[in-house]
């Protein structure tokens, strides 16, 4: 072995360690892959659908396209990067929808109530079932926290109050005369601006008169004509301290203020034997305070001041601190969540940040820890509570059966879920991600009878500015789109010239626009896509096929009328699934994986075949079958029974075996469904 020598003597050179991999750690990579795959592509449309950020000076800086890494002498090929195919569930038409809540929503203080909306992303063959599942108690936790909200017909109503007639005629004359009676005032900088009048109204006598009867109405309401009432007037602070004609300050305690007259650092710290030269502390309090300070003293807190001044002299006085039991802890440790500690939790339902959930890991609770040290009273207030919220959802769910609650305003169905993913988060705010009420001017945020209205045009204006400029770009405006696909075995438009010199087909390119029929406008929507499909066709190589296919959908999805289901082609065709081979792995790994998250870690009970592990053909090592026992059973003929840490050992490695021979069609199960898309 070579060794290194150092200052301090030899050392043995360390031998490199191969670091070792799991199996699932490398199903999870791959999972990775075949994301990122669909991801570039759903960035570049996004990129194309956004516009160029504007920096000082009014210049442009172009940004490069994802897949231009995979282009010859590309990025990702000089790193040795592996590409991996996309998941073919992605090629299948999707659905992208804005839907509204029938009811107004109490979103809080200081928040408008008005209608809800909710902008979400689905297959398009289970639009209706998807529907369907928002309009249950299967329904999403935003959807569901809205319908507990919601200003049900059976719950008291928001109440309105407007002027008379009467009213603001009066008010408009005393704004008329005010504008009349006041002359404008010319700023000292600028004659172009005139001040601002100002909004204080003159004191009238009616205006005292009218306050006066008003404060006599109200006493006579209350029942306070019988009752007198006086103000009490403190008596004066004692000041703190005194300070003497020949500059010494005193304290009524009888100590002495450090100052320059007392000859502050003057003399230094006696030694442990020495003769201590400074003036010495009078033992008597009376000495230590002038005689008018200590007669007021005495004179305004009677005996107490004395004695408190003199015990603390004398030390006589101990003071402690008192636990109370009403008090909430600051925190709350101790969690237990599937067999792991979480971290400490305020009542309030606060979490800390800790180092895990700095890296992006979320092991943490996030809800409301009720702790064992509350009160009776408020744990029957929290069951009261969440009894009446049970209630009231079963009431409004039965109410929903045949009225349905989330409604669908306009739907877009396209060819491919890149394509539905790009409109679905660029529907969630405007051009430059700024959420559509903050356009709204304060005043009209306040507005009850248009803040509504106008979230909702604001929101379809947006929806349809993205079709058409995405109907463009599909058409071949601005030389078409850049790595998009429309099957999984394509490499990406662009890549290595792939389909640069033909247009997209017009049965990928066309988008389905379905309007709600309940909408009172929905006339208006469908006239304003009809007359946009012209600005599209321009660039169209086949300007007579239409790029919208419009029609009409009502409250719960279904195309109205219903004979034109046939027509639409994204409601034809099968749906991807996983492999019926592959399902009983990925069954007998969540119940793995569910045996690991149980709590009662010791008392764990597995049950194994006794016989040796098998071997495939791939001299790959093979266990047999897991089954969960509980902890009095016993084992039976020609099996063994494993407990606790050994049952643990080995349902891991039952799921690294289980990734090992199985990787491949994992991976593609695991990738076949996305977060963003919602399913029934």
């Amino acid at each position: 072995m070579k060794a290194t020598r150092v200052s301090k003597g030899i050392f043995p050179r360390p031998s490199p360690v191969q670091t070792l991999v799991k199996e699932s750690q490398l199903t999870k990579t791959q999972v990775g892959r075949i994301s990122k795959a669909e991801r570039d592509e759903r960035m570049d449309l996004t990129m194309m659908l956004t516009p160029v950020k504007t920096w000082m000076g009014g210049f442009t800086q172009p940004r490069p396209l994802r897949v231009s890494n995979w282009f010859s002498g590309g990025r990702y090929l000089s790193l040795g990067k592996r590409f991996e195919q996309p998941s073919e569930a992605a090629y299948e038409p999707h659905t992208v929808f804005l839907l509204e809540s029938r009811y107004d929503i109490k979103f809080g203080l200081g928040r408008t109530e008005c209608k809800d909306h909710i902008v979400g992303l689905c297959r398009s063959a289970d639009f209706e079932a998807v529907l369907k599942r928002f309009n249950s108690p299967r329904t999403p936790y935003d959807a569901l926290e809205s319908m507990d909200n919601a200003r049900w017909p059976w719950e008291p109503q928001k109440k309105i109050y407007s002027l008379s007639a009467r009213s603001r005629r009066s008010l408009a004359d005393d704004l008329s005369k005010q504008s009349e009676n006041k002359e404008p005032i010319l700023s000292p900088v600028t004659d172009n601006y005139l001040a601002k009048p100002s909004r204080e109204r003159p004191e009238r006598p009616e205006d005292k008169l009218r306050q006066t009867a008003a404060v006599a109405h109200r006493v006579r309401e209350d029942n306070l004509q019988g009752l007198s009432s006086e103000m009490r007037r403190p008596d004066g602070k004692i000041p703190f301290e005194l300070e003497h004609p020949d500059g010494s300050v005193y304290h009524p305690s009888g100590f002495k203020v450090p100052t320059s007259a007392a000859d502050f650092a003057k003399y230094p710290v006696p030694p442990p034997e020495g003769v201590d030269p400074r003036t010495p502390v009078p033992s008597n309090p009376d000495a230590a305070i002038h005689h008018e300070q200590w007669k007021a003293v005495q004179e305004k807190q009677g005996h107490l001041m004395p004695r408190l001044t003199e015990n603390l002299v004398t030390g006589d006085i101990h003071a402690h601190t008192k636990p109370r039991d009403e008090k909430i802890p600051t925190e709350v440790s101790g969690i237990m969540d599937h067999g792991k500690e979480q971290p400490p939790q305020h009542p309030s339902g606060f979490i800390p940040p800790t180092p895990a959930m700095a890296r992006g890991e979320t092991e943490a609770l996030t809800h409301t820890v009720v702790s064992e040290d509350l009160s009776k009273d408020e744990i029957q207030a929290l069951e009261d509570y969440r009894n009446e919220v049970r209630e009231k959802r079963v009431k409004y769910f039965q109410h929903i059966e045949n009225e349905p609650f989330w409604r669908p305003l306009i739907a877009l169905n396209v060819s491919t879920r890149p394509i539905g993913t790009t409109l679905s988060r660029l529907s969630r705010g405007l051009s430059r991600g700024l959420p559509y009420h903050a356009i709204v001017e304060s005043d009209g945020r306040k507005s009850l009878a248009s803040f509504g209205n106008r979230m909702r045009c604001l929101r379809l204006d947006r929806m349809q500015e993205l079709t058409v400029e995405l109907a463009k770009v599909l058409a071949g405006a601005r030389g078409g789109p850049i790595g998009i696909r429309f099957d999984m075995n394509q490499l990406g438009r662009g890549i290595d010239g792939e389909n640069l010199a033909e247009p997209v087909p017009w049965e990928k390119r066309t988008i389905g626009v379905a309007v709600g029929n309940w909408y009172a406008r929905a006339d208006e929507i469908k006239e304003s896509y009809h007359m946009a499909q012209a600005d599209v066709q321009q660039y169209d190589a086949t300007p007579d096929k239409d790029p919208f296919l419009i029609y009409d959908i009502d409250e719960c999805g279904a195309p109205a009328p219903a004979e034109m289901r046939d027509s639409l082609p994204w409601l034809s065709g099968e749906l991807s699934e996983i492999d019926p081979e592959i399902q009983p792995v990925v069954d007998e790994l969540n119940d793995l994986f569910h045996m690991l998250d149980k709590e009662e870690d010791k008392e764990l009970s597995v049950l194994i075949p006794r016989m040796m592990p098998k071997r495939d053909e791939e001299d790959v090592v093979v266990f047999g079958p897991v089954s969960r026992l509980r902890p009095s059973d016993k084992a039976p003929p020609g099996h063994m029974l494993l407990r606790g840490s050994m049952a643990r050992n080995h349902i891991k490695e039952r799921i690294e075996q289980l990734h090992e021979i199985h990787r491949e069609p994992l991976a593609r199960a695991q990738a076949l469904r996305l977060r963003a898309v919602t399913y029934p």
